[in-house]
């Protein structure tokens, strides 16, 4: 696995409290770019969700304030474990996700579920995109 770049800003403060700071999907306020904390931290999340599209597992981080940020974004939503399960334990052809709103081909994307159960039991796994602000608040 290779690592993303490092991102160069920290602006994670203690007295910051992410409980109420964050509201809405993170995934919605990043790609809005709607304020979630600040232009650095806002930075980096943005910065690991383009991460993970492109491929990337991880992040070099240099201030240990960072980690916490990029450790939850790594989890993967239940829905894209369900999917990957599903892939892994089905033989060939295609199938219609759990969510039936997708169809997941068995043999192209296997290597894709494989990546996702690794992450799960890595990073664990959360409800839906608007819970990893519940792991970045912890």
């Amino acid at each position: 696995m290779v690592s993303a770049p490092v991102w160069e800003y920290f602006l994670a403060y203690k007295k910051d409290d992410l409980n109420v700071l964050i509201h809405e999907d993170i995934h919605k306020s990043i790609l809005n770019r709607a304020p979630i904390l600040n232009d650095a931290i806002d930075g980096l999340l943005r910065e690991v969700i383009l991460d993970k599209a492109n491929g990337f597992v991880g992040k070099t981080i240099i201030h240990p304030s960072h980690a916490r940020f990029v450790n939850a974004m790594q989890a993967v939503t239940k829905e894209e474990y369900d999917d990957a399960s599903q892939i892994l334990n089905t033989k060939g052809g295609v199938i219609k996700s759990a969510n039936t709103n997708k169809m997941n081909e068995i043999n192209p994307h296997k290597s894709w579920a494989n990546k996702i159960v690794n992450c799960a039991t890595a990073f664990g796994v959360v409800e839906d995109e608007a819970s990893y602000l519940k792991l970045i608040a912890q």
